[in-house]
């Protein structure tokens, strides 16, 4: 990230990092084994307020100060 980040979530099973910036508006993937960047998404919408994985650890449920709701099926997202 070119800027501070938000609260980072883990994977259900611990082995996925996931950042995000809100002034860089990107959301980036993590291994928690070697610490590689392994995806990175740019985001239209600057402003966050929550990042869930599904519960098996296969989408990602992102929602944003506008309302929307944008779903990611990870590793494809």
């Amino acid at each position: 990230h070119t800027a501070p980040v938000g609260q980072p979530i883990f994977s259900p099973d611990g082995t996925l990092l996931v950042t995000f910036s809100h002034i860089d508006k990107t959301m980036r993937f993590w291994s928690t084994e070697t610490g590689d960047l392994l995806h990175t998404i740019s985001l239209s919408i600057e402003w966050i307020t929550d990042i869930v994985f599904s519960p098996d650890g296969q989408f990602i449920f992102v929602s944003f100060s506008d309302g929307t709701i944008q779903k990611w099926g990870y590793p494809n997202a």
